[in-house]
């Protein structure tokens, strides 16, 4: 591993700031696993993916990037500053680029629109895999809801099985921000308006009664009182989704009395 000449740019990363310490001995681990896979893939004919040997500092921060071996958040913070760091934005740029390019080699995307996401791709975040890439171009336009259809069938008829991978996670994702997110207390808000707007109608009904209520009435006004909040106490607590843990309503009915009859 000592005469890896990979080992030299990504030395360079580190006296440049661009890595940490813990950052550059994950990059040297990732390597040694790499290649250890490497050994045991080839004796099985398998073809594993890896970064080149005379890898410049630029394509080793990219598949640095890549392998998520950068804290994004320090890396990000170090893109405003071009000039000091401009190997930062060129490794990012590589990194999804390399990402849209998967996507044409795997018949996902034509050689038009390749080309047209390379000059649209994000300067401000990481979309360095295919599904994130297919989802960019989603996003900002380089590809229509109706072409990514058009591709899923293509892809589901004659495809690989990566490429019917990536499509089938970029449909599924598509499908989830569809779909409303509504809460527990949402579903309890909406319940309380309805019981609102049912006990106004309830109350239209109500024949008006004497100005001077008797003993009785009293009585059946408060038996109804207490049969109406028993009703709606019981459509709040149905309305609640099973399991919530929301705020427990209290409802009480109050109603106006009856205005006086003219003499």
């Amino acid at each position: 591993m000592n005469t890896d000449p990979r080992l030299v740019p990504l030395a360079e990363l580190l006296r440049l700031g661009l890595i940490t310490v813990d950052e550059h001995d994950d990059a040297l681990a990732e390597l040694e696993v790499v290649e250890l896979q490497r050994a045991d893939h080839a004796a099985e004919g398998i073809d594993v993916p890896e970064l080149a040997q005379d890898a410049s500092a630029v394509q080793v921060l990219a598949w640095m990037l890549c392998e998520q071996l950068v804290d994004e958040p320090r890396f990000f913070a170090m893109l405003p500053e071009a000039d000091k760091y401009p190997l930062a934005s060129a490794a990012l740029h590589l990194a999804n680029a390399q990402a849209v390019d998967t996507l044409y080699n795997q018949n996902v995307i034509d050689q038009w629109q390749r080309d047209s996401a390379h000059q649209r791709l994000p300067a401000d975040r990481l979309a360095a895999t295919p599904v994130a890439a297919l989802r960019h171009m989603l996003a900002q336009g380089t590809l229509s809801a109706q072409q990514l259809e058009a591709i899923a069938l293509r892809v589901r008829a004659n495809g690989t099985q990566l490429a019917r991978l990536i499509v089938g996670g970029v449909e599924r994702q598509t499908r989830r921000r569809r779909l409303p997110q509504w809460r527990p207390s949402t579903w309890i808000s909406i319940a309380i308006v309805l019981i609102a707007l049912l006990l106004a109608w309830l109350d239209r009904g109500t024949p008006a009664r004497p100005s001077t209520p008797t003993a009785s009435s009293a009585a059946a006004d408060s038996a109804v009182d207490s049969s109406v909040q028993q009703r709606a106490a019981a459509m709040v607590e149905t309305a609640r989704l099973p399991g919530a843990s929301g705020v427990q309503y209290q409802v009480e009915v109050v109603q106006e009395p009856a205005p006086a009859s003219a003499p």
